[in-house]
This record gives structure tokens, sequence and C-alpha cells, in this order.
């Protein structure tokens, strides 16, 4: 066998141990949902499967509060993909009567806002977190209850940072507050801190959930996503660079190139054509197997990681002190 036909072989099982590793994991997740369903019950939070977001949370009782688990890319609010970067969040959506309120990270504050902000900025009068958010109001000042107190309260501001808040915006009846990446777990308190504002609007007066999220299963990987689709993708148009491009760098890759296609070496490369000492037009097989042997680490590296997850989501409880 030559080794681009010994690279194939084992591209093929790679993808085989590929697919077999995503069933498992599907197949875990699924049943990790099943037997967690009356555990996040218990705490007032249904949690379902997602296709696009991994999952998403949802209050037990019928409530319009939505917690998505990973929302790929998220922009901040009124963002131009083109100056402002994407990062892949949660995000929490809370229907709540009024608005006028926006936090963001500094460094945003022109790209979204422009040099002149069309709204007053304000201060929280926490130290830590004015430091680390920009907070912009209609009416040059923080909104409030019905009862009078002012939203975020200190103990909102602390509860946020807790959960690694990136920006937030209340604003049309729609409070959405993006988060890095939460785990199931963490729909627990968020989700009673959106109840809590929905309260609060109604003119109760309730206090500030604690942050922690309750001991919970340690949730699996979810089987093939979005991720892994845009993963392929990306390394589809990857190895075909490499294909075209590489022979023609390498001459050891030249040459196996060569005595696969030709069985010998000396084939001709260009642009627009390859060609074998006989004179034979091979463009296309060279092109492939240049690309069998560009896939093949890439393949492999993507077997590990899925196997690190598959063995590193295998743990009994987890207990969420600082999520």
């Amino acid at each position: 066998m030559t080794t681009v036909e010994l690279a194939r072989a084992a591209c093929l099982l790679l993808i085989v141990a590929l697919v077999v590793v995503a069933v498992i994991r599907s197949r875990r997740w699924d049943a990790w949902l099943r037997d967690t369903q009356d555990v996040f019950a218990q705490h007032g939070v249904k949690l379902a499967d997602h296709d696009k977001l991994r999952w998403v949370a949802k209050p037990v009782e019928k409530s319009e509060v939505e917690l998505e688990g990973f929302v790929e890319g998220l922009l901040p609010p009124g963002a131009d993909s083109e100056r402002v970067s994407g990062a892949s969040s949660s995000r929490l959506k809370v229907p709540l009567p009024g608005g006028g309120l926006l936090m963001i990270p500094p460094d945003l504050v022109e790209p979204l806002l422009g040099p002149l902000p069309p709204v007053p900025r304000v201060r929280t009068g926490e130290a830590r977190f004015d430091a680390t958010f920009s907070c912009f109001a209609q009416g040059g000042e923080l909104p409030r209850w019905p009862s009078g107190t002012a939203f975020p309260s200190p103990e909102d501001l602390a509860f946020l940072q807790a959960h690694r808040m990136r920006w937030l915006r209340w604003n049309d009846d729609l409070l959405e507050v993006a988060f890095e990446p939460s785990s199931p777990a963490d729909a627990v308190p968020l989700l009673a801190f959106a109840q809590a504002l929905r309260r609060r609007q109604q003119g109760r007066a309730v206090s500030t959930p604690p942050a922690a999220a309750p001991s919970m299963p340690v949730a699996p990987i979810a089987g093939l996503k979005t991720e892994d689709q845009i993963w392929f993708f990306f390394a589809f148009g990857g190895v075909m660079m490499f294909s075209a491009f590489a022979p023609h760098l390498f001459d050891p890759l030249k040459d196996v190139v060569s005595l696969h296609v030709c069985g010998v070496k000396g084939i001709q490369l260009s642009n627009e054509w390859a060609r074998c000492p006989d004179g034979r037009e091979v463009m296309g097989a060279s092109l492939l197997a240049a690309a069998w042997i560009g896939l093949l680490p890439l393949l492999a590296f993507r077997l590990r990681r899925n196997l690190s997850r598959l063995v590193g989501s295998v743990k009994p409880l987890k207990v969420s002190d600082d999520s």
C-alpha cells in the first residue's frame, strides 16, 4: 500500500470512530435530560434539548422567560459585525415592561454608541462594577420599580458579575442579558433572578436570589451540534487549501502524491494542471491524494478532543459554588 492509501484507510476509520463517539454522546445527553427532568423541576426549571442552542431552560410555570444555553457568536445589541466581534454566550431573555438601560464593557461604547453617546451615562455606585461596565440610562438615572427601589441593586450587580455577565440591555419591554457560556445547573439561579425581576415589576418586594447553582448531576457534552458542523465546514476548506498548495511547497509530499498517482516520482504541478512524467493529466487524482494526507491529522485531533469530552463528562455530581 502507498502512503496515500494508508492515510485514506486511517481517515475512513477515524470518520467511523467520530460517528460512533457522536452517537454515544447524543444518547448520553438524551439520557441525562430524561434522568434529571424531575431534579430540575424541583427547582422550578424545565430543560430541553435544542439543535442550535444546545439547550434551552424555561420556568416550569407558564412564562415567556427563557435562558438560551449557547448562542454562537452573539453580538452586543446594535453591534456591527464588521467592527465588533461576537462571542459565544448564554442569553437570558425576560419580557419586562419598561426599559431604557444599557450596560456594556467600556471598549464597546464607541463602536456601539459613537464618540458622543445619545443616552446619558450613569454610575451604579459599585466601584468594581463601574470599572468593568459602562452604564447608560434614559433620563440620566437607573430605572426604578413601582416600589421606588432602583434596578440594578448592589445585590443584583453582584449576582450578574458572579455569573460573568457580558452585557445587559433593557429596551422595548424586553430585558436581555448575555453571560459567558453557562452550565445547565446555572439555569436555576438565572431563572430565579428573572422571576424576581418580574415580581418586582408587579410591585412586590423580592430579594435577589443566591448566585450559586445547586448541586446537579454534571451535564455531558451533547452530540453533533452547530459547533461540530461549523468545524467540519472550516476543516474541509482547510484541507482543500492544503491539497492545492502543499505539494507545490514540500517536495516529500509531492513525491508521495506522485508515487500514488503516477507510480513514479516526477509529477509536474501548476495552479491549473498536474501531469505524470508520461504526460497523463492527473489534476483531480493529485488533489484527492493530498487531501487524504491533510485530513488525517485533523480527524485525529478531533477524535482525541471528542474522546476527552466523552471521558471527562463521566462524573457523579458537581457542586457549583462559583457558577
